[in-house]
Formats: C-alpha cells, structure tokens, sequence
C-alpha cells in the first residue's frame, strides 16, 4: 500500500484506506501531516491532550494571520485525529460529541482571547464588543 508508506498487511492500513476513499478533505489531511496521520492511529490521551493544549496556546500568538494558521493546524490534527477515533471504532458517539465540543470550546476561547487582547492593546475598549 502507497498510503504513508504502508505495508498492505499493516493493521492500520484498510482504516487509512477507507478513510482516505471515503472523505477528500480526509484524505488531504493524510497526505498533507503522514507522520501526524501514522501518530493518530494511536488512541493515545496524550495527542488530544496535546491538541487542545496547543489550540488554547494559540490565544498568545501576537500576530493576526499566526493565530489564524495555528488554529486552521489544530483544527486539522482535532478532525483526523477524532475521525479516525470514530471509524477505527475506538470511541463512541458520546465521545466523538464531547472531543468535536471540547475542540470547539478550546478555539472559540482561544480565538476570543486574541481577539480582546489585540482590541484593548489598540487601546480600544473591549467591552465594545458586548452589546
């Protein structure tokens, strides 16, 4: 099997195959991250972890088009790293629901943060935004 270098008797082989058949943006994520693609196919706490951890890191980034490019990365990683949870059969619905919520929680916050930091460091009141 070409995908990722796999051999075809690899037991990760027929999920990256068929998730790769049956999703294109999918399968953009496995050809764009191999060596993240081949590191989710571990149910490992750790990468999850380490994905909100770096979602919510982003808020800190001091320039505009950084954020945006850091959360698009770690929105990428959350999406195969949580399909491949589902269709391996490894979490259940419950948790698929809770890591897409989780994820959205964590990027929204991030992505707030910035926002009001950069809004109050133009000296800007950024109570403004509550309306």
């Amino acid at each position: 099997m070409a995908l990722l270098g796999m051999a075809a008797d690899d037991p990760h082989a027929p999920l990256l195959t068929g998730t790769a058949g049956s999703s294109p943006y999918l399968a953009r994520l496995i050809e764009r991250d191999p060596a993240f693609a081949c590191t989710a196919l571990t149910d490992d706490a750790q990468i999850w972890a380490d994905i909100l951890a770096k979602t919510t890191a982003a808020a800190s980034l001091d320039q505009q088009a950084d954020i945006m490019a850091a959360l698009r990365r770690q929105k990428d990683r959350a999406a195969l790293f949580i399909a491949l949870r589902d269709l391996g059969g490894d979490w259940s619905l419950d948790q698929v629901i809770r890591a897409l919520s989780a994820f959205a929680d964590a990027s929204t916050d991030a992505a707030t943060r910035w926002l009001l930091a950069h809004h109050a460091a133009r000296g800007l009141d950024p109570t403004g935004f509550f309306i």
